[in-house]
């Protein structure tokens, strides 16, 4: 069996506005969280633009701290072509770096486990390649809001 491979697609910052809103420990036993995505960037070889405001993160917050997101956003490209992105992933690592960025406070790139999996949707005829990939990005979390290079999977 053959392993995977992949290429850079591109590195992406969302801008996130203000502490999350938090819904409480829920019947599932996690604590829900919902964050308000009010911008951002991504740059990359194939396509570059800005993230449009009225995104959301959602995230599930486990008993051992480990963070489930889903996350829904629109991109804009340099060429006012829109694409839908969603995407799923988890957060987590080591107890001591799990407290510090449920704390809120900033932890060393690479200390944590940060992987998300990304799908797209646009009716731009030249991205239309974008409705047939998937892409997983590895993120990190500066204090403005999380940072993804982005690698499709070929």
């Amino acid at each position: 069996m053959e392993g995977l491979t992949s290429q850079p697609l591109f590195t992406m910052t969302l801008d996130v506005d203000g502490p999350p809103q938090i819904i409480g420990i829920v019947p599932e036993g996690h604590m829900r969280r919902v964050a308000n995505v009010t911008g951002g960037k991504f740059v990359g070889s194939r396509m570059k633009g800005r993230v449009l405001p009225g995104g959301s993160a959602w995230s599930a917050v486990r008993s051992d701290g480990i963070v489930n997101l889903e996350v829904r956003i629109v991109l804009e490209t340099d060429e006012n072509e829109l694409v839908y992105l969603t995407y799923q992933g988890r957060r987590g690592g080591p107890p001591d770096i799990v407290a510090r960025f449920t704390r809120g406070e900033p932890i060393p790139d690479g200390a944590d486990y940060f992987r998300v999996l990304m799908m797209f949707e646009t009716a731009a005829p030249p991205l239309l390649w974008l409705n047939d990939i998937v892409a997983v990005g590895v993120g990190r979390r500066p204090p403005t809001g999380p940072s993804y290079d982005v690698f499709e999977i070929l």
